[in-house]
């Protein structure tokens, strides 16, 4: 999001519409770097830890998913612009009007715009070679953030600037807490359903009640990997759909682990088919109340944003699962 103001205009100037814009951010940021989530690896340790798997055997089984899905729906949605735009029915005119360059950049602007990018470029070569994982590495990136912004609001509010910062910590603090909220009950809930954690929670001797579920539905209703695949990435996008990817991610990492172990398939792999489900759906491009962040940047209709995702996600998606189910 932080790059969005800056690339909008280079992308209108180009000829990009800002839908394609939106799209773009989604696909690659909210699909193909969140699904893998390779540098914070804050994804990969929530559905391994459910899956009782290393979060290095989830990220290693995800590579030849997220860059199949990441190629599937980045290549489509590039052609339905194409196509549309060839048909008249999109333009690179943004709905505010023509794009206009203001010639009086004020001083903190110019610095941020150099800045930022380079601070955050030495944040990821110091989390790549520190080798910073998870917390660490999201602490890391959000102390850096955090410092940033106190720098820029003091040169661009002066001695207004600690209010200014506590009004927008506040307004991050309520956004984060309606996002992330869901997870702590659902882990909680899906958790109890592990026979590795179960006991943790209910206390020793509690069953994995989700395992139980599991061996009774193998017993009657025969289970392949093809469909075993099949229902964890349905079960991974239906998870996401309120909003949040990482609420889903227990649940697909313990069915991961549940229906994988039964027929013999790589429960890593299931478990990392599962997170780009969950991912792609909540993580911001197929609900409208995920992608809000990136409509409010570049100013589309969130709806809109979501229909334009919606089929070269889908079948992103679909074929990640063909791999999966080649691989396993």
């Amino acid at each position: 999001m932080m790059l969005g103001p800056f690339l909008l205009p280079i992308a209108l100037r180009v000829g990009l519409p800002v839908i394609g814009v939106a799209m773009a951010m989604n696909l690659f940021g909210h699909g193909i770097a969140l699904s893998g989530d390779f540098i914070i690896q804050g994804a990969p340790k929530l559905t391994s830890s459910a899956a009782g798997v290393t979060v290095r055997q989830v990220m290693r089984a995800s590579v030849p998913l997220v860059i199949t899905a990441g190629v599937i729906a980045t290549g489509l949605g590039y052609w339905m612009l194409r196509r549309d735009m060839k048909r008249g029915k999109l333009t690179s005119v943004p709905q505010g009007g023509e794009v206009t360059q203001d010639k009086d950049v004020k001083l903190s602007a110019k610095i941020a715009a150099i800045l930022v990018p380079l601070v955050f470029l030495a944040t990821i070569v110091a989390t790549i070679t520190l080798g910073l994982k998870g917390d660490d590495a999201t602490a890391l990136i959000g102390g850096v953030s955090f410092l940033l912004f106190i720098v820029i609001a003091f040169l661009e509010y002066r001695h207004q600037a600690p209010q200014v910062v506590m009004t927008y910590v506040q307004e991050g603090f309520t956004f984060s807490m309606k996002i992330f909220a869901p997870v702590i009950p659902i882990a909680g809930f899906f958790f109890m359903g592990s026979p590795d954690v179960a006991p943790q929670i209910l206390g020793k001797g509690a069953p994995g009640y989700l395992f139980d579920l599991d061996k009774a539905l193998a017993a009657h209703v025969p289970l392949s990997m093809a469909t075993v695949a099949i229902i964890i990435v349905l079960v991974g996008i239906i998870a996401g759909l309120d909003g949040s990817g990482f609420s889903g991610l227990v649940l697909v990492g313990t069915l991961a682990q549940a229906l994988g172990t039964p027929v013999g398939a790589n429960v890593a792999m299931l478990a990392a088919l599962g997170q780009l489900g969950s991912i792609y759906s909540g993580g911001g491009t197929l609900v409208p109340w995920g992608v809000l962040d990136v409509a409010g940047v570049t100013g589309v209709n969130p709806e809109e944003l979501t229909r334009r995702n919606f089929l070269p996600v889908m079948a992103g998606l679909a074929g990640a699962t063909v791999v999966a189910i080649v691989l396993m």
